[in-house]
């Protein structure tokens, strides 16, 4: 495990997520609410990881569960909103969209299948790694890194959603310049979090 413990994995995972949002880009396969269920994703595993671990040092399940129940309670919110307003209510006239989102939904879109292999191989090294499992533990709660990103990227979202009903033609909602205008701004936030301030 000294191999592992000596990368960053969250470098690593960064780099995998941006790779492959690049290639789905290309492919038209990217939507706002590819990127929120993406995010939320990736804040769901690690804080099922954080418990795992906590479960696996102390052996006391109820108080590894207080750990991340705040946690747990919040995404289970963002769940429901991210589903029904992203997902649905914010794309019901954009044929193209709504079938990217099902598709994601459903798990039959095949890059963001493979983001989710490679967030719970991340995870499985962290849970091995006692270097990356104290790192873990000092970035917990509501305001996480993978927390904060959520949240931003949320409210980025909205914004979206009704700048481009406002201020974007229709045509172009339709080109692959939107699509790009769609994930660009969520990779952007997640850099800045994952290599600036490598919270």
């Amino acid at each position: 495990m000294k191999i592992i413990e000596n990368l960053n994995l969250r470098h690593f995972s960064f780099l995998g997520t941006l790779i492959l949002t690049i290639y789905a880009l290309a492919n038209r396969e990217v939507s706002v609410f590819y990127m929120l269920y993406l995010f939320w994703w990736q804040a769901l595993v690690e804080i099922l990881t954080l418990f795992a671990i906590s479960w696996k040092k102390t052996g006391k399940f109820i108080l590894s569960f207080k750990l991340i129940s705040d946690s747990l309670f919040l995404m289970g919110i963002y769940f429901v909103f991210i589903i029904v307003l992203f997902g649905f209510v914010f794309s019901y006239n954009n044929d193209d969209i709504m079938i990217i989102n099902f598709q994601v939904l459903g798990f039959r879109n095949t890059t963001f299948n493979i983001n989710i292999f490679l967030m719970l191989f991340f995870a499985m090294l962290n849970f091995n790694s006692e270097k990356l499992n104290t790192t873990l533990f000092h970035n917990t709660g509501v305001f996480s890194t993978r927390m904060i990103i959520l949240h931003v990227s949320i409210i980025l979202g909205a914004v979206l959603h009704f700048g481009s009903k406002h201020y974007l033609d229709e045509s172009f909602q339709n080109t692959i310049c939107f699509y790009m205008l769609s994930a660009l701004p969520f990779l952007i936030i997640k850099s800045i979090f994952e290599w600036k301030k490598q919270l």
